[in-house]
Order: structure tokens, then C-alpha cells, then sequence
């Protein structure tokens, strides 16, 4: 559920705060960039990596496909 094959709301919150505490976090503020943001929690090792992984599509944000390099936070995050 947590990776989009299932669904979240039928996970009980317990289960999913468990599974949340496992995975990188850090915090994000609005304007924030996504490629920085990818580094600061951990999903990849380096600015480039994120680049490459925006660009072969594979960064999602809040369920969006995450297209451009240049894209920033706009808004909390959930969690």
C-alpha cells in the first residue's frame, strides 16, 4: 500500500505509523527543491542521482509525477 499497490485507508493506524517509522524522512519546507529533498531523506546518494531519477520518471510527489529538475515543494507534505 505504502508503494501504490494497495490501498492505505485500509491499513489500521497502527500499522501504518509502524511502517512510516521505517522509512527516510526529513524535513521539508515549502520552496525546497526536490532534487534536495530527495538527498535530505535519504531516497538517493547525491543531486545527480535525484536528476537521473526525475528524469527516467521515477519521483512522484503528493500521487504527481515529478517531471521537471527545477520543481519545488509548494506545500506541507504528508505526515
Amino acid at each position: 500500500a505504502l508503494f501504490g499497490q494497495g490501498d492505505l485507508s485500509a491499513l489500521d493506524a497502527a500499522t501504518l505509523r509502524s511502517a512510516l517509522d521505517e522509512l527516510p524522512n526529513a524535513e521539508v519546507t515549502a520552496g525546497s527543491s526536490v532534487i534536495q529533498a530527495l538527498v535530505d531523506t535519504g531516497l538517493v546518494a547525491s543531486l545527480s542521482e535525484a536528476r537521473r531519477a526525475i528524469a527516467q520518471g521515477g519521483v512522484s510527489l503528493d500521487g504527481a509525477k515529478v517531471e521537471d529538475e527545477d520543481a519545488v515543494v509548494t506545500g506541507p507534505l504528508p505526515g
